[in-house]
C-alpha cells in the first residue's frame, strides 16, 4: 500500500475563487481523489551520468500522480489501466511544479465534473545546476561503450552535460514506465500517450514528439522559446541576450562576459543561456569517465585522438566560457551565443543554436496526424509569447492545424504567477483527455 499515499494540498482552495462558477460535489470529488506514487528516482544509464549538474548517480526525478480508478478493487478502484501524459516542468523548476500548482487537485475535480477522463501524470522535473538544459542536446557522434571489460559496441551519438535529454524521452523512459507502472498505464498505444510542458518544458515537449514521431499521440506547450529567433530572425531569444548585461552590469568586456559571468539563480536569464549553451553548444574536455555498478563495470571513453576530430571539439574559442565547472577530467566547458556586443556570434548561434530550432528541426511531416495544442498568456515575459505565436504560424504553415488558447486573465486578477499556471494547466489537461478520448477505447 506503499504506493497509494493520498495527495493533502490547500492550494486548491486557494486558487478557485475567481477561476470559474463551476460549482463541484466534493462528496464526488472525495470518491474520485488520485494519488501520488512515491517513488520518484530512477537511473537510467548510461544517458544521464554525464548530466553535469552532480549527478553521477545518473537519477532521474518524477512523480506520478495516478487516478483513483487505477487503484485495486480493495483501495476503491477499479483496476483500470488509463492514458496518460508526461508534464515537463519549466526552467528553474522540479518534478514537483505542476503539484505545487495544484495539479493533483484539479485533476480529481475535471474528472470528478466530467470535464475529462481518468489519466496518469507522469511529473518530470527540469535541470538542477543551471535551470534547464532545454530538455536536448547536440549529438557529438559516436562514443565507444566498454562492457564488463570486453566486447566493444558503438551507440548513436550522445549529447553530453545536457544529460542525454534526447535518449532518455525518446528511448528510454516510455519502455521503462510501461513495464514499471504497467498495471496502471495503457501500454503500446502512442494514441494514448502525450506530453507537454511550460516554458522550457515546452521546447522539450515538441522536441520530443518532433524527433519521435512515432512516440506520442498528443503534444501541448505552453508560452516558451519556440522560436529562437522569432518571427523576424531578429527577435526571441535575440532581444534577451541584452538581459545578460542587465542582470550583471559589471561586465563590461568581451573578456569579463568569458570570465567572470555568474550563473546563480539571481540571474534567470543568464542561466537560460548558460543552460541552452551546454546543450547545444558544449566544449567537450571530458576525458574518461568509469561507472561501476553491481556484478559490471560501464566506461564512456573519450580520448585524446577522438578529441582532435573537427566533430568533437570546438576549436573558436571567442565565447568560451570555461571557468564555470573545473573538476579535472571532468571539466565541461560551453560557448555562449552571443559575444560582448550583446548581438548573435554566428559560429556559435547559426551553426549550433538556429539548427535546434523548433522550425528547423521540423523538417518534414512529424507532427502530421498529431494533436497539437498551444497556449499564451498577455502576461508572458522573456519573449515567449511572441516565440510561441510565431511557432503557432510555423506549424500552420507546415499543414498542422493546432488549438490555441490564449487567456488574458479575469477583471481584477491578471494572467500572471499562480493563477496564470492553473488556468492555462486546466486547459491543456482538457485537451489532452479530448485527444485520448477521440483516438477511441
Amino acid at each position: 500500500m506503499a504506493k497509494y499515499i493520498i495527495l493533502v494540498v490547500g492550494l486548491l482552495a486557494l486558487m478557485l475563487p475567481g477561476c470559474s462558477d463551476r460549482t463541484v460535489d466534493k462528496t464526488q470529488m472525495e470518491l474520485q481523489r488520485g494519488v501520488l506514487d512515491p517513488e520518484q528516482e530512477h537511473v537510467f544509464q548510461p544517458q544521464l551520468v554525464l548530466q553535469t549538474s552532480g549527478n553521477k548517480l545518473a537519477l532521474f526525478q518524477f512523480t506520478t500522480y495516478i487516478p483513483q480508478v487505477t487503484l485495486p478493487y480493495y483501495a476503491g478502484g477499479q483496476a483500470r489501466q488509463v492514458p496518460w501524459l508526461i508534464l515537463l516542468a519549466p526552467e528553474g523548476e522540479g518534478h514537483n511544479y505542476y503539484l505545487d500548482h495544484g495539479l493533483a487537485e484539479l485533476v480529481d475535480e475535471l474528472i470528478s465534473t466530467g470535464e475529462i477522463e481518468p489519466m496518469a501524470i507522469v511529473c518530470i522535473g527540469n535541470d538542477r545546476t543551471f535551470g534547464t538544459f532545454f530538455y536536448g542536446g547536440r549529438s557529438f557522434g559516436d562514443r565507444e561503450l566498454i562492457v564488463n571489460g570486453g566486447g566493444d559496441k558503438f551507440l548513436p551519438g550522445y549529447s553530453y552535460g545536457a544529460g542525454f535529454h534526447d535518449q532518455v524521452l525518446g528511448d528510454s523512459l516510455i519502455p521503462y514506465l510501461e513495464f514499471s507502472r504497467g498495471e496502471w498505464l495503457i501500454t503500446g498505444d502512442s494514441d494514448k500517450r502525450g506530453i507537454g510542458g511550460i516554458g522550457t518544458g515546452a521546447y522539450g515537449a515538441f522536441r520530443a514528439a518532433i524527433r519521435n514521431p512515432g512516440l506520442f499521440g498528443s503534444v501541448s506547450g505552453i508560452d516558451g522559446p519556440l522560436d529562437f529567433d522569432g518571427p523576424n530572425g531578429t527577435s526571441g531569444l535575440i532581444s534577451l541576450m541584452d538581459s545578460v548585461f542587465v542582470e550583471q552590469p559589471t561586465l563590461t568586456s568581451d573578456e569579463l562576459f568569458i570570465s567572470d559571468i555568474d550563473s546563480s539563480g539571481a540571474y534567470p536569464i543568464t542561466r537560460l543561456f548558460m543552460g541552452g549553451s551546454m546543450a547545444f553548444s558544449p566544449h567537450d574536455t571530458i576525458i574518461d569517465v568509469e561507472i561501476r555498478r553491481v556484478n559490471d563495470s560501464i566506461r564512456i571513453i573519450l580520448d585524446a585522438a577522438t578529441r582532435g576530430q573537427a566533430d568533437y571539439i570546438i576549436t573558436d574559442s571567442a565565447t568560451l566560457v570555461s571557468n564555470i565547472i573545473t573538476a579535472g577530467d571532468e571539466d565541461l566547458d560551453f560557448h555562449m551565443p552571443f559575444n560582448f556586443s550583446q548581438r548573435p556570434y554566428a559560429p556559435i548561434w547559426d551553426a549550433l543554436w538556429l539548427p535546434q530550432n523548433l522550425e528547423n528541426l521540423l523538417t518534414g511531416g512529424q507532427l502530421s496526424g498529431k494533436d497539437v495544442f498551444v497556449g499564451s498568456s498577455t502576461e508572458a515575459g522573456k519573449t515567449y509569447r511572441e516565440q510561441t505565436l510565431s511557432w503557432v504560424s510555423t506549424l500552420q504553415a507546415a499543414g498542422v492545424n493546432p488549438q490555441v488558447y490564449e487567456y488574458s486573465g479575469y477583471e481584477g486578477r491578471p494572467a500572471t504567477g499562480t493563477q496564470y499556471t492553473y488556468e492555462l494547466m486546466r486547459e491543456m489537461l482538457i485537451f489532452h483527455s479530448n485527444s485520448f478520448q477521440s483516438q477511441g477505447n
